[in-house]
């Protein structure tokens, strides 16, 4: 995990790999790799104090921007899919998502490192099945 300002972490960046990049306030920006221990470390910034007010996907000069800016939380979950009709070919997904005003958390797959949505979702936020520790609250 990369901490720093954007020119900062965008530099440190792995080029070769996609990565999530969080905003926080304060001008703050961590680039975290898809695995849930790195989301973790971002919850731990989160709850230091700091709110997280955007999180992006990006891959090489492609970025995707996950859910609009100053949600109320952030959702991310790794995952992998399979084709199982006559051949053996899995996908790399990054859910992610945002928690609305209503309690409802917006998720998207997208299939990385092309960076293409092929599912949404609405999940309620006290679901602990289909939300649990992925969601990461701003209050």
């Amino acid at each position: 995990m990369i901490v720093g300002s954007l020119s900062e972490v965008l530099y440190q960046a792995p080029f070769d790999r996609t990565f999530l990049l969080a905003g926080l306030e304060g001008n703050l920006f961590v680039v975290a790799d898809g695995d849930a221990e790195d989301w973790e470390r971002v919850r731990s910034l989160v709850e230091d104090g700091k709110k997280m007010i955007s999180l992006e996907i990006r891959f090489r000069s492609a970025s995707f921007h996950v859910a609009p800016d100053r949600a109320g939380g952030y959702f991310f979950r790794p995952a992998v899919a399979a084709c199982l009709s006559g051949s053996s070919h899995s996908f790399n997904l990054f859910v992610v998502g945002h928690l609305d005003e209503a309690g409802q958390v917006h998720t998207q797959s997208v299939v990385v490192p092309e960076l293409v949505v092929v599912n949404r979702d609405i999940r309620q936020q006290s679901d602990q099945e289909s939300v649990g520790s992925s969601l990461i609250l701003n209050w």
